[in-house]
């Protein structure tokens, strides 16, 4: 069964490097060293739609500009809203068409 919808995203960041104290080797502790601090800039996502119900077709968005991050979740979110919104709207199977199903073990 295809999965109806598939959303495919990727963020750009502009990396800032970090000024801080190294660490000293001989210590016995595990730790991380972050180098730069990730600013994300830009995004796009693609929506593959294998929804018959759908006539919109697969969907391509894309920002690039401040506060990128709320962007991406507000754009997002109404895409997805019109996707809810396809299915909620509950049709009724015709009892004629749904005698003609034939169910193999």
């Amino acid at each position: 069964m295809q999965v109806p919808y598939i959303v495919y995203a990727d963020f750009e960041c502009a990396l800032t490097p970090f000024h801080q104290v190294s660490h000293d080797p001989t210590l016995a502790e595990s730790y991380t060293t972050k180098r730069h601090h990730h600013t994300p800039t830009s995004w796009s996502y693609y929506i593959v739609n294998h929804n018959e119900a759908d006539d919109r077709g697969n969907q391509f968005a894309q920002y690039r500009g401040p506060n990128a991050v709320r962007h991406f979740w507000d754009n997002l979110r109404k895409d997805v809203l019109k996707i809810d919104e396809i299915y909620s709207k509950i049709v009724p199977i015709n009892p004629v068409d749904a005698g003609n199903f034939l169910f193999q073990e």
